[in-house]
């Protein structure tokens, strides 16, 4: 299955779950693909875009990639979605800019200054698996400079790289450094299983309806700016 190309130069978005996926395809005016599930094809402002929604992980991501994208010409590579903080006072909804072109950056950070959107240049470091409490979060930001952290922008890069085509990435603070993140759920997905996880969870629960509000600041930010700055990437 692969990629239909538009004369003009296209831009696959990859984002990782659903939460992430599924409000970026509405916030940008994408439509569901009839080539298959996870895959969202549009042209906002007339420029070709598809978004994919790659699974968690460098290795769920390029696998997506790999089984989209068929014909390389004229395809830019965009890791979007969340990262978790690694330094004090990124607060969710916070733009991690991620363009190694200085002149693209500057007009990145310029364009959402003009919107109000707190954001900074600087780049994710990479992770295997969530990354949940302060000292771990706090101990990666000092071990790599990078100013949040997610598990699949440099496996993208890496992919991208390997073919000669570029990539960025704009990532939104969801979780902040003192944010406790809970365990992944377990596999099983039986009643009992996550009734156990449930109780056994109990505190994290409470944080449900923060994390919620998180996930939607974060994913306004990360469509108020696409939608601004799709033109400049797509020159």
């Amino acid at each position: 299955m692969s990629i239909p190309m538009a004369p003009a130069k296209s831009l696959v978005l990859c984002a990782a779950t659903s939460w992430e996926a599924r409000p970026l395809a509405k916030g940008l005016g994408l439509a569901p693909s009839p080539s298959g599930a996870g895959r969202w094809e549009g042209t906002p402002g007339g420029h070709a875009v598809v978004l994919l929604q790659t699974g968690m992980g460098g290795r769920q991501a390029v696998l997506s990639l790999s089984r989209h994208l068929k014909t390389h010409d004229s395809v830019d590579i965009l890791s979007i979605g969340f990262a978790g903080a690694l330094r004090r006072g990124l607060e969710p909804g916070h733009l991690i800019l991620d363009f190694p072109d200085s002149d693209l950056a500057a007009r990145a950070l310029s364009c959402a200054q003009r919107m109000r959107l707190d954001a900074s240049l600087g780049a994710t470091a990479d992770a295997s698996s969530v990354i949940a409490t302060p000292e771990e979060k706090l101990r990666l930001g000092r071990e790599t400079g990078a100013l949040a952290v997610d598990m699949e922008t440099k496996a993208l890069k890496t992919w991208a790289r390997e073919r000669r085509l570029t990539a960025w990435a704009i990532r939104a603070v969801l979780d902040r450094v003192d944010d406790v993140l809970p365990p992944p759920a377990p596999r099983e997905r039986s009643s009992k299983a996550l009734v156990d996880y449930a109780v056994s969870h109990i505190r994290f629960l409470r944080s449900i309806p923060a994390l919620a509000a998180n996930r939607r600041r974060a994913i306004a930010s990360l469509t108020m700016f696409f939608n601004a700055f799709l033109p400049e990437l797509c020159r």
